[in-house]
């Protein structure tokens, strides 16, 4: 083996160990990120909440268990699973890869929203519209439709981890999206009459 090709070989074993630290520093990061979204959104984190006059201050569609919360970071992806029983039924769900933050609001079961509540969530962070999707359904409701809505919002990640205030940017968002919908569902009317 000649010299230049040893040099070669050490070189890219340098860049492999150099990119596992830095993919590792990630994951961490991420982490941190999670758990940081967690503390965030847990009702004890609001005690002021009833005081202000927030209606949903001690709902159960607040409280987050560990069956509900399902976090990845590995593979950049955290849910919130839906609890129909406790006034939740939407899935929050964050993904974080590369430089993008991605944050759905996915319902699971196939009934439309109404105008007016659609119209809270395309209008919920300026500047931001979220992509509206078709989430495919496991099982067919009863009238034998396999769809329900996603709201996805994509938003530049790049500084997420260099900076403090991008970092409670991101957490501001997520949260912005959790509580537009508790609030939302927690309304009656925020369904449309028909499953079309």
């Amino acid at each position: 083996m000649t010299s230049s090709t040893e040099a070669r070989n050490e070189l890219a074993i340098g860049e492999l160990s150099a990119y596992l630290t830095a993919r590792n520093a990630i994951i961490a990061a991420r982490e941190g990120f999670f758990d940081a979204l967690r503390a965030y959104l847990r009702p004890e984190q609001r005690p002021d909440a009833a005081r202000l006059g927030d209606r949903l201050a001690d709902s159960p569609a607040r409280v987050i268990t560990e069956d509900d919360w399902v976090a990845n970071p590995v593979r950049g992806y955290l849910v919130v699973m839906e609890d129909k029983a406790a006034g939740r039924p939407f899935r929050l769900c964050v993904l974080q890869q590369g430089f993008e933050l991605r944050v759905g609001m996915q319902l699971h079961e196939p009934r439309r929203l109404a105008d007016r509540a659609e119209g809270v969530l395309l209008s919920l962070i300026p500047g931001t519209k979220p992509q509206v999707k078709q989430f495919q359904l496991a099982r067919a409701d009863s009238s034998g439709h396999f769809a329900a809505p996603m709201y996805d919002w994509h938003f530049d990640a790049s500084q997420l981890f260099q900076s403090a205030q991008a970092f409670e940017d991101g957490i501001y968002k997520v949260s912005a999206v959790f509580e537009a919908a508790l609030q939302l569902f927690a309304d009656t009317g925020a369904f449309s009459l028909t499953n079309d």
